[in-house]
């Protein structure tokens, strides 16, 4: 195992992986920016002439393969000298705000324009196929904006999307094109794994939804609710206002659908691994890896997962990585 760190300054790459210490560490969340971290020492006494600001552009390549690539964001120093990095990749941008009118326009298109006017570099885009009649998206986030558009696609097609930074590249799959073909099992490259079960935090089992009526100008409350989940938790309530365009049944239909996905305990697996070169390092969020557990509290595990995040530890010529993964349904895993 091989790992470089590149930094442009001053219009010039500069490899700093000699007067790099200590762990690097790749996080890589569902829908969010990756996150790189690692520390250099300075002065920088193999590198004449070299130094980095916020802003500069960095690069992580594993062997012989770039796995990252993004943007200073920020620099602590200690009295040692070392000073600590931590960089995100283009989805970092996605955080600003704008107002977006979206009419009759499909999600990848969305994000396709959204992405030139903000001069967001990108890859693959799968077609999403459902055309979104009309949103009106103010003074909200540009990941936010795009993550509303592909949830609308996934009410009406029950396909899911994510999105993420391909090494410098935007890309938007549908995770069943993420599909790994790798087996994390207990009985080999596993360290150590921690199940948890909870109601505590997204597990609902009523849900109302607010909606003021076009025609009367009334305010309509829809309510959908699972009394057995009642007796048993006690009411946990969703309560959202929607667009006044949704009618009695689609308001109907939706307060149904959101009861399906949220009434349930929430469930989450973290696995700690070893990687062994045999592709766990394409691993992020949005991945699906076949996971095997034996003997897991009340089931055990022998399916694929799709993977909420994941964080790659290099260290000591040896790559670690924590794999989150949530709603686990006996031995089997339903897609959020």
């Amino acid at each position: 195992m091989e790992i470089k760190i590149y930094i442009e300054y001053n219009e010039n790459i500069f490899d700093v992986s000699d007067v790099c210490i200590g762990e690097v560490i790749l996080q890589r969340t569902i829908n969010e920016a990756s996150v790189l971290k690692f520390n250099v020492a300075k002065p920088f006494n193999s590198i004449k002439e070299f130094s980095f600001f916020e802003g500069d552009s960095v690069w992580l390549k594993y062997n012989d393969k770039f796995i990252f690539h993004g943007y200073v964001f920020s620099k602590e120093r200690d009295k040692n000298q070392i000073i600590s990095v931590m960089c995100y990749d283009q989805l970092r941008y996605l955080k600003n705000k704008d107002n977006y009118y979206v009419y009759y326009k499909k999600a990848s298109d969305v994000i396709k324009k959204i992405c030139t006017d903000y001069k967001i570099e990108t890859g693959i885009i799968d077609d999403t196929a459902f055309i979104i009649n009309k949103q009106n998206f103010q003074g909200k986030s540009l990941i936010q904006i795009i993550l509303s558009c592909l949830d609308i696609t996934k009410q009406n097609n029950a396909k899911n999307y994510t999105v993420y930074d391909d090494a410098g590249k935007l890309c938007v799959r549908d995770v069943k094109n993420l599909v790994m073909p790798l087996l994390l099992a207990d009985t080999t490259s596993m360290i150590d794994y921690n199940y948890k079960t909870e109601i505590d935090s997204d597990t609902y089992n009523k849900v109302k939804l607010w909606r003021k009526n076009k025609k009367t100008k009334i305010d309509s409350i829809t309510v959908a609710e699972n009394s057995q989940a009642q007796k048993k938790w006690g009411v946990l309530q969703y309560f959202k206002r929607i667009n006044s365009d949704y009618n009695s049944k689609q308001a109907k239909l939706l307060a149904e659908e959101i009861l399906s996905q949220k009434c349930r305990e929430r469930k989450k697996l973290n696995i700690i691994c070893m990687g062994t070169d045999n592709g766990e390092i394409d691993i992020r969020g949005g991945s699906t890896v076949y996971i095997k557990i034996n003997n897991l509290a009340e089931l055990s595990v022998d399916s694929m997962l799709l993977t909420e995040n994941c964080i790659h530890r290099f260290s000591d010529n040896e790559h670690i990585l924590e794999l989150t993964f949530s709603e686990v349904y006996n031995g089997t895993f339903k897609y959020y």
